[in-house]
């Protein structure tokens, strides 16, 4: 199949945005490794993001940090990780994301969350524990990741899941809220 010259060019320009994109973003302090590609994607504090080496980020990515000028308060992205379009990385204290994981599109970390013990809601205090995913993770579409939750090396979450509690390695896990499925690797349950 023949690919046009216009969408050529596309691609072309499409590819020098992102470069000018990363150069930005590195001069404004965000560490973004060697090979990465970023889509069109909210930034508001550049410094507190790193994202590693060979890894895509495709476009309308949200970064939100709660307390820019915490030194604790960081999201970091390992090594050849993809991460889908209009995903979104709510952070109050670290968000940490290992090596060669997979993300779809339309999935959201939230790291802190109002603390509901009070009578005024809207003027409580916020409560924050942070998010870790292992090294060899695939997160399927539209997932939802909670606060204070770890997931392990080689596990697997099923599409449109809500994580409210840790994963251990080596399993895949789904649902509302999310329940284990079965080990991987293995056809029963």
């Amino acid at each position: 199949m023949k690919v046009s010259k216009i969408t050529t060019i596309r691609n072309k320009v499409r590819m020098a945005k992102g470069k000018i994109r990363v150069i930005c973003l590195r001069l404004q302090g965000m560490n973004i490794g060697r090979g990465t590609v970023l889509g069109p994607a909210g930034i508001v504090w550049p410094k507190n993001i790193s994202i590693g080496e060979m890894s895509t980020l495709e476009d309308f990515i949200d970064f939100r940090i709660s307390h820019p000028f915490s030194e604790n308060n960081k999201i970091i992205i390992g090594d050849r990780v993809f991460i889908g379009r209009c995903s979104e990385f709510n952070c109050g204290t670290n968000i940490t994301i290992g090596n060669d994981v997979m993300i779809a599109s339309k999935c959201s970390f939230f790291d802190v969350s109002h603390d509901t013990e009070g009578v005024n809601l809207y003027n409580e205090n916020t409560i924050s524990k942070p998010i870790t995913v292992g090294n060899n993770v695939w997160i399927g579409t539209g997932t939802i990741i909670l606060l204070g939750v770890e997931i392990g090396d080689n596990s697997v979450i099923g599409a449109g899941s809500v994580i409210r509690r840790s994963v251990p390695p080596n399993e895949i896990w789904a649902g509302v809220p999310a329940e284990f499925i079965r080990n991987c690797g293995s056809k029963d349950k």
